[in-house]
């Protein structure tokens, strides 16, 4: 733990991370990496892998997100507008706009998303 409280973590681990599946994605697991519990206020940061087809339907967040894709393609739709994404692109959703995204290729698609606030 850290040095500053129970809740704070300097360091937090890949086999250390609650894993669940976000309401409206389909075929994805999500990681919880650094969240309000561990003591991160200002942001969160999370993991998605989408098996292949997986997607995510169109929702809304109240706080700003940012996606680095890590592997794997995407299609993206933020409001009207559609992206075709792939590995080492950063892809920004500002508060309350309509966004979702579909795996679209052969495999895996992994991304990092980080929130500000946090979710």
């Amino acid at each position: 733990m850290g040095a500053c409280g129970d809740a704070l973590r300097f360091v937090i681990r890949e086999d250390e991370t609650e894993e669940f599946v976000p309401k409206g994605h389909v075929k994805c697991t999500t990681k919880k990496f650094l969240m309000k519990e561990h003591g991160a206020f200002k942001m969160s940061i999370l993991r998605s892998d989408f098996e292949e087809g997986g997607y995510a339907e169109p929702h809304t967040h109240e706080v700003e997100q940012a996606y680095y894709v890590l592997e794997g393609s995407m299609r993206v739709t933020i409001g009207d507008d559609e992206y075709d994404v792939g590995p080492h692109t950063v892809v920004f959703f500002p508060p309350k706009v309509v966004h979702s995204l579909k795996n679209t290729g052969n495999g895996r698609l992994s991304l990092v998303a980080i929130n500000a606030p946090p979710l």
